[in-house]
């Protein structure tokens, strides 16, 4: 398993240019929740770059902070409103696995797809999923992806735990089967899931969120 394609990171949601590569666009995705957006736009700087990708790409997202700022808009609302009269719209972005379901309906992925929250090393946790899938062939690529929306809910809980907030924005890349000359990047992905990385989210100098998924990729030495 090798990293096939590389996005930027992204610090805040274009739509307009997630609907430039998606190849299933409709009006309902143009006002995606805050993650879902943020996770299309990243995955629009990988498809960028490639021109195709295997038919059967899956598709994980890793998020430390997954919907805890919509959570609290939507209940916000709730509150405001009572619940004959809560925001059916906004109700589906409380999984934190809409965003994946989000992003394989526009870009037409049909291999496995799920988002990953487990730990404050949820980014690398996504990585290490999307090469078991590689390896144990239930698909031919993944997409990974690791967002986060932060604002002061986020911030403050965080704070209140004694944890680093993860960083706002996303970085996504695909990886699938690689030539024989490649490296192998799963075992060196494994190790990174160790202590204390996963109670920290800390991956040496480099914070949590999608700043850790970039690191990861550049110790496993990929790209």
């Amino acid at each position: 398993v090798t990293v096939l394609a590389r996005g930027e990171a992204v610090a805040s949601a274009d739509t307009a240019r997630a609907r430039r590569s998606a190849s299933h666009w409709s009006e309902a995705l143009g006002r995606a929740d805050p993650l879902s957006a943020l996770v299309l736009t990243a995955l629009a700087g990988v498809f960028e770059r490639c021109t195709s990708i295997p038919d059967g790409t899956g598709l994980i997202v890793g998020t430390v902070a997954a919907s805890i700022e919509h959570n609290r808009r939507f209940f916000a609302k709730l509150e405001e409103r009572g619940p004959a009269r809560a925001p059916p719209r906004s109700f589906p972005g409380t999984s934190p696995n809409l965003c994946a379901g989000t992003a394989s309906i526009a870009f037409g992925l049909r291999g496995p797809t799920m988002a990953v929250a487990a730990s404050l090393l949820a980014p690398v946790e996504a990585l290490a999923l999307g090469v078991d899938f590689v390896r144990g062939g239930d698909a031919p690529a993944m997409l990974v992806v690791a967002a986060d929306e932060v604002g002061e809910t986020v911030s403050s809980l965080w704070l209140a735990a004694g944890w680093e907030p993860p960083s706002p924005g996303a970085l996504a890349c695909l990886i699938g089967a690689g030539t024989e000359e490649a490296t192998d990047l799963a075992p060196r992905v494994y190790r990174l899931l160790e202590e204390p990385a996963l109670e920290t989210g800390r991956l040496g100098e480099v914070g949590p969120g999608w700043p850790a998924l970039g690191r990861a990729l550049d110790l496993v030495g990929q790209l």
